[in-house]
């Protein structure tokens, strides 16, 4: 008896099927979002897995590839920079469009890359899909690690500090958190198809290269030919790119068709792969 009235006393929690739709697979997200720093780490280690030089890359691939841009754009072409010193107005680009990148890019790795977890236990996938702000946020910050760098430079130098303060500083945050949530809406759609087969995870890297071109990152949109400014001003990630820029440099800000086009993107493109993720996300896990 004493057995019994114990056992009536114990919580009890009752397992049901898994419900279907965009709000339950949120609620589960946001239940669990502790998952979403773990398997960020795991992004993190994964990228510089079986390297030689290991951690050393996440400084040295930045400074390679902007020296690179820098050699090239800065030096060879003497690109504008909207009277900012060239390296600077690079530098904020390129993170801003690390941002871009690097989510896109992990969040479409999200499923294959954790295929061992979500073979063997169930985990919510969003917080797997989520947790690819982790990679793309290291490598922002050691991008803007280096501006700040190059910022103290010019303050000693010229006694002029080109890093703008004011009211319209905060579109810089606003522009960070939009370029990683575009890279999430694509993640929706590609980490289903990359948990398929490793084309996508191909291909992706050579749409990425022609969509960084089309993307006001090594020149102003001022100076783009008008032929080509109507595209670029189309492309969803000029927006935010220049949010940033605007918002860390004080350079020119963002044109409304620009806004209108990121806008449509994050609906369209997000809420209908949001719709597609939860639908499919089952029927990828058992392909992996």
């Amino acid at each position: 008896m004493a057995d019994q009235a114990h056992a009536g006393r114990l919580p009890l929690r009752t397992i049901e099927p898994r419900r279907a739709g965009i709000r339950e697979r949120l609620a589960e997200a946001g239940r669990h979002y502790r998952l979403i720093p773990f398997f960020g780490r795991r992004f993190v280690e994964r990228m510089y897995l079986r390297t030689w030089l290991g951690w050393l890359w996440i400084p040295l691939r930045p400074v390679l590839d902007v020296a690179a841009r820098l050699f090239v754009f800065g030096g060879l072409f003497g690109a504008a920079s909207e009277g900012v010193p060239y390296v600077l107005y690079l530098l904020i680009g390129m993170s801003a469009w690390e941002l871009f990148e690097r989510t896109t890019y992990w969040s479409t790795r999200s499923l294959e890359v954790n295929r061992r977890f979500v073979r063997r236990i169930y985990v919510p996938r969003l917080t797997i899909l989520a947790a690819a702000i982790f990679p793309s946020g290291v490598s922002y910050l050691v991008y803007l690690g280096i501006a700040f760098v190059a910022f103290a430079g010019y303050l000693i130098a010229d006694g002029h500090l080109y890093l703008y303060f004011g009211l319209d500083t905060l579109a810089a945050p606003a522009g960070m958190a939009l370029l990683m949530l575009l890279g999430l809406s694509l993640g929706c759609w590609l980490s289903i198809y990359g948990a398929q087969a490793r084309d996508i995870r191909f291909w992706l890297s050579y749409v990425l290269s022609f969509w960084f071109f089309v993307t006001p990152i090594v020149l102003p949109l001022s100076e783009i030919p008008s032929g080509f400014r109507e595209i670029v001003q189309l492309n969803p990630v000029t927006a935010p790119v220049l949010m940033v820029k605007h918002g860390l440099l004080g350079t020119a800000g963002v044109p409304l068709m620009s806004l209108v086009s990121m806008t449509l993107f994050l609906v369209i493109v997000g809420g209908v792969g949001l719709w597609f993720f939860s639908r499919s996300e089952d029927a990828a896990v058992e392909q992996l």
